[in-house]
């Protein structure tokens, strides 16, 4: 049955690597909001070196998908061994409580661009192992 209740679609747009709009203040990275709201957030994330990425965490109130858009990533577990190598239009599923990182891997010196797509729940996020969510780092997804 459907709602009675109606909204309007809201519609967004990712303009590329060097377009503007980037509300990310590291260096390296750049990141474009698309959605953000009491349950779902998702972003454009570009991470312009190889070796660039976010630090080893964890979320224990958020289901994340991550899709390349272009590039390449490595997406690596607390034990520093890669579990997913991902190509473009390649993506992958981190359910709450995996703790992860992960880094552009392309050879190409290519920027990855990744699509992050995230379901909150009510619970407080008290993920682990960055200083903010999505924390990041350049050269290796753990602190050295």
């Amino acid at each position: 049955m459907a709602s009675e209740t109606q909204t309007e679609l809201a519609v967004y747009r990712y303009p590329g690597p060097t377009g503007s709009g980037s509300f990310s203040t590291q260096p390296g990275r750049q990141s474009f909001l698309m959605v953000n709201n009491d349950i779902c957030i998702s972003t454009v994330q570009v991470f312009n070196e190889k070796g660039d990425g976010v630090k080893l965490h964890f979320h224990n109130n958020e289901d994340g998908y991550w899709m390349v858009l272009g590039g390449r990533a490595q997406f690596f577990n607390e034990k520093d061994e890669v579990v997913v190598d991902l190509g473009k239009f390649e993506g992958v599923f981190v359910p709450r409580y995996t703790r992860y990182y992960f880094q552009n891997s392309d050879d190409s010196g290519a920027p990855l661009e990744i699509l992050r797509v995230s379901h909150h729940s009510n619970e407080k996020d008290d993920h682990e192992g960055a200083e903010e969510l999505g924390a990041y780092v350049t050269k290796r997804g753990k602190d050295d």
